[in-house]
């Protein structure tokens, strides 16, 4: 909201644009009335005597003045908005990929909706603090558990949280991990990235296509929660493809094709190691590796391409 104070007989002179801001437009009578209401609260533009010590008020005295100054304070409110926006999401891991984006545009659709109350409807291990953070802009606190309140364009709202049992057909439905699969790569690289910034001891990794692969065949029943954790297992130098299989088991979570793309993975992975290991033993000579696992050179040399396996 941008906040003027014009002179009382200017108000019928002065035309003001449409703009996407809110305007609260105050006016004085003379210059008593102008430095009562100049003290009683913060103004952005001011139609009157500039007084130095109110840096952060922009003062006009001619109607050119005063528009390009709204014009200017739309423009920096935008531009701070969406820096805001952008680091909201550059700070979550859940709201990381492209899939991810008709959710977010949905949600910012909602801004210029003159409601009461969002809800939104979610399963658990899905990061909901993310999404009612990027819809409010950081602004909003919670009540009690699954209730929250929040400002959009000045305008306090109850943001409420269902979970997918809900029959509520209103409410916005947050998308599980298994329905985004193509933000997966995103988001582990955006979670590795900013634990290789915070821990410098450990060592800068990312999956291999076979780890990759195993991590978008799995269908997280736990969602971003469960993405994090198992992230931080990889961190760690875990074999997550293993655990992805022990956990699917478990859960009596797979099918034959996906258990076959978990095994493959696995032979892959290993046959990968398997050869890297022999080159670093040979000298990187790929004749005489080849010969020390037996395998036929022309062999070789396709799963060394296959593998992206280079010297470094």
């Amino acid at each position: 909201m941008l906040k003027i104070l014009i002179p009382a007989r200017f108000i019928s002179k002065i035309r003001i644009p449409a703009l996407d801001e809110k305007i609260y437009l105050q006016t004085y009578e003379d210059n008593q009335d102008y430095e009562k209401k100049l003290i009683e609260e913060f103004w952005d533009i001011i139609y009157g005597e500039k007084m130095d010590k109110f840096n952060n008020t922009i003062f006009v005295d001619n109607e050119d003045s005063f528009l390009i100054a709204l014009k200017y304070l739309e423009a920096k409110n935008s531009l701070e908005r969406l820096k805001k926006r952008c680091d909201i999401m550059n700070n979550s891991v859940e709201l990381q990929g492209c899939k991810i984006l008709k959710t977010l545009r949905k949600l910012q659709r909602l801004k210029s909706k003159n409601v009461d109350q969002i809800t939104l409807k979610i399963e658990k291990g899905v990061k909901v603090e993310a999404y009612i953070e990027y819809l409010t802009d950081g602004n909003y606190s919670e009540k009690e558990t699954n209730r929250y309140t929040g400002t959009i364009d000045e305008k306090e709202i109850d943001i409420v949280v269902e979970y997918c049992e809900s029959k509520n057909s209103a409410a916005i439905e947050i998308p599980p991990l298994r329905n985004r699969k193509e933000d997966i790569p995103y988001m582990v690289d955006h979670l590795l990235s900013l634990l290789h910034q915070k821990h410098k001891h450990l060592p800068v990794k990312f999956p291999d296509e076979q780890t990759m692969n195993a991590l978008l065949s799995y269908d997280w029943p736990g969602n971003t929660e469960e993405l994090i954790n198992m992230i931080y297992k990889y961190a760690s130098g875990q074999d997550i493809i293993g655990k992805l299989i022990e956990t699917s088991v478990a859960k009596k979570d797979f099918s034959p094709s996906r258990m076959k793309n978990y095994i493959d993975n696995i032979v892959a992975k290993l046959e990968k190691q398997f050869i890297y290991n022999a080159l670093e033993k040979a000298a990187w000579n790929r004749k005489k590796a080849a010969t020390m696992i037996g395998v036929n050179y022309k062999t070789f040399c396709y799963k060394m391409k296959k593998y992206g396996i280079h010297r470094h």
